[in-house]
């Protein structure tokens, strides 16, 4: 069984708006296709609202083309008091 494999997960610097703030979180992951969907099905059934955005996906080794690297930057929201 192949699992998703997590190279980055770095928070970034909160960014305020008008009446929330969003907290930017880089990310990089490596699997399968189906791994690498799996995962952005399991971000979409978190309980607070979390949105992906500048999604690129590459093969990591053209010998081994199934093997996939994702990089993206999630976002979660917060309202401000």
């Amino acid at each position: 069984m192949h699992e998703l494999k997590v190279e980055l997960l770095k928070p970034e610097e909160e960014v305020t708006k008008d009446f929330y703030a969003e907290l930017p979180v880089k990310l990089k992951v490596f699997g399968k296709f189906h791994e690498l969907a799996r995962f952005v099905s399991d971000i979409a059934a978190l309980p607070r609202i979390v949105t992906l955005h500048d999604i690129k996906i590459s093969i990591v080794d053209a010998k081994t083309p199934t093997e996939l690297s994702m990089e993206m930057t999630a976002k979660t929201y917060r309202y401000l008091e």
